[in-house]
């Protein structure tokens, strides 16, 4: 983005998590972070939801003697990246932008920031949130420019710890930049 672009919208898209087993207070922090960006005139919020399943899988270095195969609980978000892809095509093909920043651990959506970029003609900048090992922007080849790291990155982690790489947690967001 330039200093003359301006920011008409800017798309948040998550899911409301439960209290955790490992972190009680993760939903009332969550509340606190979305209530505050409620209140924020440019700032639309899209849900996707959380799912948590058991699940049967391998120890990775079982002792000898022990169950090769344990159950754990997976907790993915769904519908995030859907609901992102969904509206960065609306926007573009509807002509509500054509500028688009993309902020996400998923590289799923590289097929839709490439359809907005070469058939729609949006210009798409973006990158991931640190401390991902790949970026966004290694999957997406005509992107505008890497977003700053996270300690220099107006964006702040929205449950207030470290972010975590994978689909678990795309905590992804997008800014609408007008034609």
């Amino acid at each position: 983005m330039l200093p003359r672009d301006q920011i008409t919208k800017i798309r948040y898209f998550t899911a409301r998590v439960t209290g955790l087993p490992h972190d009680a207070s993760a939903a009332t922090r969550q509340d606190t972070y979305l209530r505050a960006l409620e209140t924020l005139p440019l700032v639309e919020i899209h849900y996707g939801h959380i799912v948590t399943r058991t699940r049967r899988l391998p120890l990775a270095n079982p002792t000898p003697g022990s169950p090769r195969m344990v159950e754990v609980l997976v907790t993915e978000e769904k519908r995030t990246d859907v609901n992102l892809a969904s509206y960065l095509l609306l926007d573009a093909f509807t002509g509500a932008c054509d500028t688009a920043v993309v902020v996400s651990n998923d590289s799923d959506l590289a097929e839709a920031i490439d359809i907005v970029t070469n058939v729609a003609g949006i210009k798409v900048g973006g990158g991931e949130s640190p401390p991902c090992p790949i970026p966004l922007t290694t999957y997406v080849g005509n992107v505008l420019q890497a977003v700053a790291p996270r300690d220099s990155s107006p964006l702040p982690t929205p449950l207030g710890a470290p972010r975590q790489c994978g689909k678990s947690h795309p905590k992804t967001n997008y800014v609408v930049v007008p034609r």
